[in-house]
């Protein structure tokens, strides 16, 4: 029951607010509750926004379990879900059965209950998200897991929310670095391309900037703020600008009588202006100078390869 109310209070804060009740919530059949475990993920990752009534079951689970694995979610171990339907209810003139004359797949599904499997604080996030998994649930479990997901098992379905909502601020952080980060995994035989190999690599080199980046930003975001300092900072700039308006003003009376001031005026900003569109040229000089270098380097790779490729067809032809 705690982990139910925990559930229901926070839907019921932004950024969800659905006036929730435990009743309403208890009462929520497998593809509401399916598409509400789609809801609170789609504050993750606005990918996962769908209408589980549209699309197949196998391909939520599927995206769902992706992104859980991103996640770090660390699947129970052992967990008894009732992934069947209900059995019919007996008929009346057979009476109820005694408990030690029914069978095991007659438990009803109302009696299970969520594990409170995660008491412990949630891990920091780590800045290096990958998609593999790191869940020591046996196979039997994880298929267990999947097709109670599927199905919209409530035992599942409570887990995942009571993870996921302990733990938000900090799973919506990864899910944003994952989208960076992820590792693109490339089978080894087309590694052997050499302009595949480049491309890896600057993606490589691009992570690890983001990285960098990232975490310089966080430490900026950490710093406190103190608003009288800033308050004091602003002050003094606009002082400055009131000083320079003043000198400005000053020095246009002491030159506005000056013979040939008005040509010189407009010679210096002139001049301002060529300097400022050197500096552009400049600029532009470079930038098209290394996209030449890189046309070079892709012009000399495709004859290598032309060479090494007339090399194989004349081979084969004297063959």
């Amino acid at each position: 029951m705690d982990e139910l109310q925990f559930i229901v209070a926070k839907l019921n804060e932004p950024p969800f607010q659905l006036n929730l009740t435990l009743v309403d919530f208890d009462e929520k059949a497998p593809t509401e509750l399916l598409q509400l475990l789609v809801d609170v993920f789609s504050k993750l990752d606005d990918q996962l926004k769908m209408d589980v009534r549209e699309v197949p079951k196998e391909q939520i689970s599927a995206k769902i379990v992706q992104t859980l694995n991103i996640l770090k979610f660390k699947m129970p171990e052992n967990e008894q879900v009732d992934t069947r339907s209900a059995p019919p209810p007996p008929s009346p003139a057979a009476g109820p059965q005694p408990p030690s004359q029914r069978l095991p797949s007659e438990r009803p599904v109302a009696t299970l209950r969520p594990k409170r499997c995660y008491r412990t604080p949630p891990p920091p996030p780590s800045s290096s998200p990958t998609n593999t998994t790191t869940n020591d649930a046996t196979p039997q479990d994880q298929e267990r897991f999947v097709q109670g997901l599927e199905n919209g098992d409530k035992v599942v379905v409570y887990q995942i929310l009571h993870w996921a909502l302990q733990r938000l601020p900090s799973l919506q952080k990864r899910a944003y670095l994952a989208r960076f980060l992820v590792r693109v995994e490339i089978p080894p035989e087309f590694m052997q391309d050499d302009v595949l190999q480049e491309i890896h690599n600057t993606h490589r080199e691009l992570q690890s900037q983001f990285k960098e980046v990232h975490k310089q930003v966080d430490a900026l975001r950490a710093q406190p703020t103190k608003p009288q300092e800033i308050k004091t900072e602003i002050t003094t700039l606009e002082d400055e600008r009131q000083q320079l308006r003043i000198k400005i003003e000053r020095l246009k009376k002491q030159t506005s009588g000056e013979p040939g001031f008005a040509a010189l005026l407009e010679a210096t900003s002139g001049l301002r202006q060529q300097q400022d569109e050197e500096s552009r040229l400049n600029e532009n000089m470079r930038k098209q100078r290394m996209a030449l270098q890189h046309a070079q380097q892709r012009k000399e790779e495709a004859q290598r390869r032309t060479v090494g490729v007339g090399s194989w067809v004349w081979l084969v032809c004297e063959l």
